[in-house]
C-alpha cells in the first residue's frame, strides 16, 4: 500500500521503513519550487552542465552542401 501512495506522491524523495538511506548515485532534490535543484547522480551533474557543439575543419575539403 505505501509503494502505491509513494508512486502518487509529488516527491523528490519517499522513504518506505527507512529513513536517510542514500546512494551516492542516486539523484536528491526537492519537487516543484522546493530546493535548488538536483544533487548527485548524473541529474545532478547536468545542472552544473552547459552543452556545446564544436565544429573543427581538419584538412583543405570544404563542404559544398550550402553552395
Amino acid at each position: 500500500r505505501a509503494l502505491r501512495l509513494s508512486e502518487q506522491l509529488e516527491a523528490g524523495t519517499v522513504w518506505i521503513n527507512t529513513y536517510k538511506v542514500f546512494a551516492i548515485s542516486t539523484p536528491f532534490g526537492g519537487f516543484k519550487e522546493s530546493g535548488l535543484g538536483r544533487e548527485k547522480g548524473i541529474q545532478g551533474l547536468k545542472a552544473w552542465m552547459q552543452q556545446k557543439s564544436i565544429y573543427l575543419a581538419t584538412g583543405n575539403s570544404v563542404n559544398h552542401w550550402c553552395d
